[in-house]
């Protein structure tokens, strides 16, 4: 075909293609080299002109078949400005120099494959009643809009992507050198951009609000009936914008890539956003695609999943720039499941975010360290599951944990079904790993094996099932040493206050678990390196510590006070604290709990057990704590038992343990048994058992071994069984001293068990062994003052040794009860004042306290035969009492004037008057009962009166000494004193 020369001969051309319905082909059986269109012939330059005017020439009839045209040429600007041309227009390989203007035209469709376009397509406004296909075609308008089509209708699909050859490859990309606008675009069909690329975008800032730099792909506001399918190396080089814009179908964006960059390798501005996005189905951005930039989708709805598993996000925050987010999910509603297995550099946002099925962050490497976090969930609302832990992608490849390297916080979070971590990592030493404050979490967490450097914190957190920790590794510490330090117990420098753990105020419907692992894949013990603090806590089953391994101790030099390596004061444990070792199914000691550092159970709330049994609690306080100990549950009520026994056997193949650093236990209330037979126990403290006002069903005080005193002061138990070699009792030659010095002022004791109670010379050393109290009594008087001091013992409390005598005694042994109280009696009177000293160093003398009133017999015999000396000595002044009848008895045998008769005359000298017996005088003169009976014999009225007090002073003596015999007998001596 000879190319016509002037524009009259190309319509006339033209026309006739169009009736005999044949494509125009400059280039007949010729391959057309695009970018060799310098050198083509002037024959194949087509004057736009001439196109113009076939177009809108309502003469020319034109079949179905419409405009086709190859191989052409066009130098200047194809302009199709408000044409409306109801019928195909087809361009294959041509050359539009001057680009290419179809504002406000209407075809019924318009195809551009392979074609060149410099200047690009302006047609804003246009209505295509078919699709757009600009398959394998390059538009150039750099830094410019290569590609507009805003506010334009196209009633079929929007092809952007490269062309098929007939084998089925890609024969030709697109590309589009400049920006491609389709904000307000109406698409009834597919945007399909596969094989494409956007570079050198303009910036479009005069049409956004929001300053993001250049954007190659502008559809804000877009409605798009079918999917968008941007896969298979689309690539844009500059920002993909999408606000408000609605997909009727799905969103797919698998092997893109954006890149967004203000200069190479330095991200910060966006490379997509869907902000308020409308996605009726679902939105897959997974294995390949690439982001270099900020990937916002604010408010977006997707009706089916999104899924991001393999996808790679990255927006680095920089020495100037610390709040950069790779990904932004803001209060986005997806209506099924979020794959969200991603790799990012830089933050994670979706605060508000529901999710309608389940959140899975397996396979997904997140990367922020710094303040800002690196994945932030507050406020979502997750139907489903949240599950980071192993999995596979829907194509069966195997998805390792989450691995963090930032905070992951999500306050407030809503989680319908399982929280699951297992195997999971979160690094973030210098803050958070973890923030959970107030979730509600309506099944089980699961986080067996989970690994969190960094605090975890769950303030408030609600669980509906149970919390599984066991085999979890948990550190918030400046350690210099190695997790096996960790794992082993070794003492650790950590800074002032360091949590591993915080759950104040939680809530966990179940049990908790933080416990040795026996699964394979997370075998191991629960480690703690930092404070595990939960005050407040509630816990509807058991709190499981088997086996695990705690590390607090604090540091020397805190400023801060005690950093407890557990402290649940104030919780609520409904069932049991479980500490027992943790065996294997055949009953092997495969772990036990061991702490270094205090725990403190203070008022806390247990409804079963607190079992510490083979524990190994150590604890060395600092100068700081003068009264810290190993294990406190001052105040805590234990409905069940308290168990700290070690009952561990010398076959064992982990070594014994003991609680160094003592136990306090204040006001406890225990309904079963306080046991600590077996154990070992020591500390610094003046007390290493302080049970001070405890309530104890029964208190097993039989310790291997207890280096320290105990303290029971006004503590209520109702069986004691204390003393004997690991408890035994039945031979006393072994028992040995409970352990002391004992301080039990106030103690209220019911009943003895063990050692104690069969011997009482071992209760007698046990209570021997108090300590003298620090509020001695002071002088108050002047002649205390001045008697102070002389032979006079510390002041110790006397009421325990009455309160055990009681119990003798309400046992049937009243022998061992009488030593006790003797005992007792002879400690008030050693650290009593002299005159009081005195005084009951008589009562003792006479009737052994009262409780040996036999001895008054002694003192009264002793008494009677004072009496009879001083009668002895004293005859001469004891004299007849009928003088009349005795003198007269003299007179009888001589005349003279007989001498006075006293009680020194020889009796033959008055053989008609009795004579005087000095013990019976004695006896009648000085004893109660026979008071009154000496009728024949007195003392003279001038009689010494030495002899008068002696006399009068036994009498009364035996009197009082009477009565107290009597007193003795009756029992009115030994009245309880405790």
């Amino acid at each position: 075909m000879t190319p016509p020369s002037d524009i009259t001969t190309w319509i006339l051309l033209l026309t006739k293609c169009i009736r005999d319905e044949v494509p125009l082909d400059l280039a007949l059986g010729q391959f057309v080299h695009l970018n060799e269109s310098s050198t083509w012939p002037a024959g194949r330059k087509l004057p736009a002109a001439a196109v113009r005017a076939v177009l809108t020439n309502s003469a020319i009839s034109i079949p179905p078949h419409g405009l086709a045209i190859r191989g052409a040429l066009f130098d200047e600007c194809l302009d199709f400005d408000d044409i409306k041309f109801d019928h195909r227009i087809h361009l294959s390989r041509c050359v539009l120099a001057g680009g290419l203007k179809a504002r406000h035209a209407e075809f019924r469709e318009l195809t551009l494959t392979e074609v060149d376009v410099a200047g690009g397509i302006h047609a804003s406004g246009v209505i295509i009643n078919g699709r757009l296909d600009l398959s394998g075609s390059h538009l150039v308008s750099r830094q410019k809009v290569a590609l507009d089509l805003h506010n334009s209708t196209i009633a079929g699909s929007l092809l952007i992507k490269g062309s098929i050859d007939a084998t089925g490859k890609v024969s030709r990309g697109f590309v589009a050198d400049g920006t491609v606008r389709l904000d307000g675009a109406s698409i009834g069909g597919h945007l399909a951009a596969t094989t494409s690329v956007f570079v050198n975008p303009a910036d479009l800032n005069q049409f956004r609000t929001v300053e993001s730099g250049p954007c190659s792909l502008y559809f804000d506001g877009a409605h798009i009936g079918g999917d968008v399918v941007a896969t298979n190396n689309f690539r844009a080089y500059g920002e993909v914008r999408g606000v408000t814009a609605k997909i009727g179908g799905k969103l797919n964006l698998s092997g893109a890539q954006i890149i967004n960059t203000r200069r190479e390798l330095e991200p910060g501005l966006a490379a997509l956003t869907l902000n308020h996005a409308d996605i009726r189905t679902d939105f897959v951005a997974d294995k390949g695609f690439v982001a270099v930039g900020e990937v916002s989708a604010v408010g977006i709805k997707v009706g089916g999943r999104l899924d991001l598993t393999g996808a790679d996000l990255r927006n680095p925050s920089t020495v100037n720039d610390h709040r950069r987010y790779a990904l932004i999910l803001d209060n986005a509603r997806i209506a099924l499941d979020v794959a969200a297995g991603v790799r990012t550099t830089g933050a994670v946002s979706a605060t508000g975010m529901t999710v309608g099925g389940q959140l899975t962050l397996s396979g997904a490497v997140l990367d922020n360290p710094n303040t800002l976090g690196v994945l932030i969930l507050d406020g979502a609302e997750i139907c489903g599951d949240l599950w980071a832990s192993e999995d596979h992608d829907h194509a069966g490849n195997k998805l390792a944990p989450l691995r963090a390297t930032g905070e992951v916080r999500a306050l407030r979070v809503s989680i319908g079904g399982d929280l699951n971590l297992e195997g999971a990592e979160i690094v973030n030493p210098e803050g958070d790993a973890i923030t959970l404050d107030n979730a509600q979490i309506g099944r089980h967490v699961f986080a067996s094996g989970f690994t969190a450097n960094g605090t975890v914190r769950a303030l408030g957190i609600n669980i509906g099932h149970s919390l599984y920790l066991d085999g979890a590794q948990l550190s918030k510490s400046t350690c210099t040493t190695g997790a096996e330090n960790a794992s082993s117990g070794d003492n650790l420098d950590i800074d002032d206050r360091q949590f591993a753990l915080l759950l104040d105020d939680a809530a966990i419907g179940g049990t908790m678990y933080a416990s040795y692992s026996s699964d394979g894949k997370n075998r191991g013990p629960f480690v703690s390196v930092g404070t595990i603090r939960a005050l407040g806590l509630t816990i509807g089953r058991d709190l499981n510590m088997a086996g695990a391994v705690l590390n607090c101790p604090s540091p020397a030099s805190s400023a801060s006070g005690v950093q407890y390596a557990l402290q649940l004061d104030h919780a609520k444990i409904g069932g049991n604290f479980v500490g027992h070792p943790h065996t294997s199914t055949n009953g092997k000691i495969l772990a036990k709990l061991n702490v270094t550092g205090p725990v403190r159970f203070v008022k806390a709330t247990i409804g079963g057990d607190f079992d510490i049994e083979d524990a190994r609690l150590l604890y060395e306080p600092s100068p700081a704590d003068t009264d810290g100990y190993a294990l406190d549950i001052s105040g805590t009520r234990v409905t069940g038992s308290v168990n700290a026994s070690q009952r561990s056997t010398e076959n064992d193949e982990i070594e014994s343990y003991a609680i160094t650093g003592g136990i306090r236990a204040r006001n406890l209330v225990v309904g079963v048994k306080f046991d600590l037979h077996g154990a070992t126990v020591d500390g610094k403290q003046d007390s290493v058992l302080d049970l001070e006002s405890a309530r104890i069903a029964e208190l097993r005080l039989t310790p291997k071994a207890c280096t320290g005193g105990v303290s029971l002061v006004r503590a209520q138990i109702a069986d004691l069984h204390a003393g004997g070699v690991n408890g035994a009792h039945n031979d006393c030659t072994a028992c040995r001293l409970p352990p002391h010095p004992l301080r039990a002022t106030g103690w209220e004791i019911d009943d003895l068990q063990g050692a104690v109670r069969d011997d009482w010379k071992l209760t007698h050393d046990w209570l021997q062994t108090a300590p003298p109290e620090t509020h001695s009594m002071y002088p108050t008087t002047c002649w205390e003052r001045i008697t102070a001091g002389i032979g006079r013992k510390p002041s110790v409390a006397i009421q325990p040794w009455y309160v055990l005598a009681g119990v003798y005694e309400r046992n049937g042994e009243p022998h061992s009860a009488r030593k006790i109280r003797f005992a007792a009696n002879q400690k008030v009177t050693a650290q009593s004042p002299i005159g009081t000293r005195f005084a009951r160093s008589l009562y003792r003398g006479v009737v052994g306290y009262g409780l040996h009133p036999l001895w008054s017999v002694i003192s009264m015999v002793g008494l009677v035969f004072l009496a009879t000396f001083a009668v002895c000595m004293g005859s001469a002044h004891i004299i007849p009492t009928k003088p009349s009848q005795s003198a007269t008895a003299i007179q009888q045998d001589t005349a003279t004037l007989p001498p006075p008769i006293t009680a020194q005359t020889p009796c033959e000298e008055h053989p008609d008057y009795p004579c005087m017996q000095p013990l019976a005088f004695a006896i009648n003169a000085v004893l109660p009962p026979a008071a009154g009976t000496n009728t024949q014999w007195t003392v003279s009225s001038d009689a010494p009166l030495i002899l008068v007090i002696v006399l009068t002073s036994i009498k009364l003596a035996l009197w009082a000494t009477a009565a107290l015999f009597l007193a003795g007998v009756t029992g009115l001596l030994r009245t309880s004193k405790s």
